[in-house]
């Protein structure tokens, strides 16, 4: 659809890539336009997420104790330090709240991106 050439530029964490590019630590990106340079995307916020899935029709009671085991586990003290270290945001809200985001992430990116 645009015409461009991607490449992946592996790092330990999204956020610490994209804080380099902004930086301008990354030479090799130095006279590289950013998305919204190049071709006007004013509204595309490339972003790394991860999460947690239950095959579907799992009982919403699990669904909830898996949540919360969850949110214990990114509380603890050092697994909050990894996460504050890597610049993630640990999850919040209900579980049902993440079955929304790769959805509303792809309706984004499907106005960009060919298929």
């Amino acid at each position: 659809m645009f015409d461009i050439d991607l490449f992946d530029v592996p790092y330990r964490s999204g956020p610490q890539g994209v804080a380099d590019v902004v930086a301008g630590s990354v030479p090799l990106f130095a006279d590289v336009p950013t998305f919204g340079e190049a071709l006007g995307l004013t509204d595309y916020q490339p972003a790394a997420w991860f999460g947690f899935a239950a095959p579907r029709g799992t009982p919403d009671p699990i669904v909830r104790r898996l949540a919360q085991q969850v949110l214990a586990c990114v509380n603890e003290a050092g697994v909050k330090a990894k996460l504050d270290g890597m610049g993630a945001q640990p999850p919040s809200g209900p579980p049902q709240r993440g079955r929304s985001r790769p959805h509303s992430r792809r309706r984004v990116r499907s106005r960009y991106c060919s298929r």
